[in-house]
């Protein structure tokens, strides 16, 4: 039985990352909600285990998997926005004001890690007092 829901759970997330692809967030949220409740149905299922060590390695194992299939979502996400961005690029010159409002918050945004990069290099440069060295 666990391994049926292992494959339903496969086929679920094949099925999301499929809708994902196809830019559908929305109908992609049920089968990756239908996978997660499958995977908990079999974590239910499985036997406690006596050892720390082998469930520590299994939950190693399971954040692995969790960590790929979020990469994988992220870089479909990623382009994604991209697609969205180059879709979007007629409309960026029908709303101008939008763009001179992101580029404005992008300068702002650089002149403070500027600023904060300047407020480092100033603090390394000033020497410790004597009483503050620890030699």
């Amino acid at each position: 039985k666990i391994i049926t829901l292992a494959n339903e759970s496969i086929e679920a997330q094949n099925q999301a990352a499929e809708f994902l692809k196809q830019g559908n967030k929305a109908a992609a949220l049920q089968p990756q909600t239908v996978s997660r409740d499958k995977l908990t149905t079999i974590q239910t299922l499985l036997p406690k285990q006596q050892d720390q060590q082998q469930q520590d390695q299994q939950d190693q194992e399971q954040d692995q998997s969790e960590e790929q299939q979020q990469d994988q979502q992220e870089s479909e996400q990623d382009q994604q926005q991209q697609e969205e961005e180059q879709q979007a690029s007629p409309e960026k010159e029908q709303d101008p004001e939008l763009e001179d409002i992101r580029k404005l918050l992008e300068k702002a945004i650089e002149r403070e890690r500027e600023h904060e990069e300047e407020k480092k290099k100033r603090d390394d440069l000033i020497p410790l007092p004597p009483f503050e060295r620890d030699w």
